[in-house]
């Protein structure tokens, strides 16, 4: 369950809704700004874009396998905490724009306390809707849902890493026994797997890039000369395996 979720904007922070709700005879006392005031709260809103707050958007769980695409996804996430400041104040003058009307409803025994009432109650929600918006607040979610981002990418990195030792040793055990009859099978058996597994570890690519002609399928040989040849750079790159995933 992440621990970051996008906010919304309250249905009763909308202009829409306070054009509606706050009546009529309100209406008549004046301009009072809320209007305009929660439009600009809604534009500034907009201008946020949230799904950069979102680990799961930005680290896909089912094909990373590099930790430093979390440190990518958290700079990305800090870069546009810069846009939420526009957006506190905008919710600020909310706040006191609808503190002012209904302090001016209530004075004006012509306008129905509901009236007041509403736009008391607009002020209360912008108030609680800045807790929401809070920089630490989001900013401390996005860091624990990257901290569990980074753990599932390093448990999943651990797999693929004992996937590619297992592979390994059977690719060392299988060796020096191989045909040009038997070959094949053993590319299918042992070979193919530790591509696939190398491929997945961050920091392998030279490795994986050295491997590429040993674990094609045009790398099984057709006749004696190239199966010397084969099994020579497999051994060898055995070897350089071993210690690179010691």
């Amino acid at each position: 369950m992440p621990n970051y979720t996008k906010p919304a904007i309250p249905k009763v922070l909308t202009d829409a809704e306070w054009q509606k709700k706050k009546g009529a005879i309100a209406k008549l006392a004046g301009e009072t700004g809320v209007g305009a005031a929660l439009k600009a709260m809604e534009a500034a809103f907009k201008k946020v874009n949230w799904d950069k707050f979102d680990m799961d958007k930005q680290i896909p769980s089912n094909s990373v396998f590099d930790v430093g695409v979390v440190d990518a996804a958290l700079a990305a996430a800090g870069d546009e905490m810069k846009n939420l400041e526009p957006l506190r104040k905008t919710i600020m003058d909310v706040d006191k724009k609808a503190s002012d009307a209904a302090a001016k409803f209530k004075s004006n025994k012509l306008i129905p306390k509901e009236s007041a009432a509403y736009a008391a109650q607009v002020a209360k929600e912008a108030s609680n809707f800045l807790v929401v918006v809070n920089k630490s607040s989001i900013g401390s979610a996005v860091e624990k849902d990257a901290a569990a981002a980074r753990v599932n990418i390093e448990k999943k990195v651990k797999l693929v890493q004992d996937s590619a030792k297992s592979y390994l040793a059977k690719v060392a055990k299988g060796l020096d026994g191989q045909t040009v009859e038997t070959y094949a099978d053993y590319w299918k058996e042992s070979l193919r797997g530790l591509a696939a597994a190398l491929s997945r570890i961050p920091g392998q690519e030279t490795l994986t890039e050295a491997w590429r002609p040993w674990v094609s399928q045009k790398g099984i040989p057709k006749d004696e000369k190239q199966l010397s040849v084969a099994k020579t750079k497999v051994k060898e790159l055995v070897s350089r395996t071993q210690k690179e995933l010691a």
